[in-house]
């Protein structure tokens, strides 16, 4: 308890030192969706790969980009990278827990809103999304993408506590990226056919009890295992 109070109120100041810039990309970057939706699906949703990557980098990649500069990692030298936040709070009387359960909970707190309103702005400006997902098939569907943002997203946070740039690219331009690409071609277009987007619809239209609670699961653990990994990284870095 003492853990999440001392991280709450660096929570709190955070969000009082940043102002809500968040609102701002929701509208920069939801209309752009819209239209580039609005034009690629005819009948059904006929999602690209490039569609599906914009909107993982919507939910994903934006909420962790707009927030503050200094909370997020520079350089330091010799391509190692950290964010300023960590370093200077590794220097203050604060357990490695309670850092990184502040940073935790700032993302999934900027995540959640950013998202929300991304969702909403969605549904509310796509007569398309309307008329092929119910307001419960819907909340479904986003709930999946907040969900992501956290599991997912989480390892932006991660490496807030220090990593070497060459690694980070090596491991996301030519590990995870490929794989994502291979998969998602594999499954949503030669198995399925119709896209990872409309695949999501269709199952948060079918067993959306089953997709919320795999969700939510998914978030938890991936808090957890962010948590663990950002202390480990803190543990290993000579701030």
């Amino acid at each position: 308890m003492k853990t999440l109070k001392e991280a709450w109120t660096l929570v709190k100041l955070e969000y009082t030192m940043t102002p809500p810039s968040y609102f701002v990309a929701v509208i920069m970057f939801a209309f752009p969706l819209y239209f580039i939706i609005s034009i690629l699906t005819t009948g059904e949703m006929q999602a690209t790969i490039g569609s599906e990557l914009f909107l993982f980098f919507l939910a994903v990649g934006i909420p962790y980009i707009i927030r503050s500069k200094h909370m997020q990692p520079q350089n330091i030298g010799l391509k190692n990278h950290i964010s300023p936040m960590v370093a200077f709070l590794q220097t203050m009387p604060i357990s490695k827990r309670t850092i990184a359960t502040y940073r935790m909970i700032s993302y999934v707190g900027v995540s959640l809103i950013y998202n929300s309103f991304l969702f909403i702005l969605m549904y509310a400006f796509s007569p398309y999304l309307r008329s092929v997902a119910s307001p419960e098939t819907y909340i479904v569907f986003a709930l999946i993408w907040i969900c992501l943002s956290i599991y997912v997203g989480g390892f932006q946070v991660n490496i807030e506590a220090g990593y070497h740039f060459l690694t980070y690219l090596f491991f996301i331009f030519l590990i995870w990226l490929p794989v994502f690409m291979i998969i998602s071609v594999v499954l949503f277009y030669k198995i399925y056919t119709k896209g990872l987007i409309q695949w999501m619809l269709d199952v948060s239209a079918a067993y959306p009890l089953i997709v919320v609670s795999v969700s939510i699961v998914l978030a938890v653990a991936g808090y957890l295992f962010h948590m663990r990994g950002f202390m480990k990284r803190m543990e290993n870095v000579d701030y």
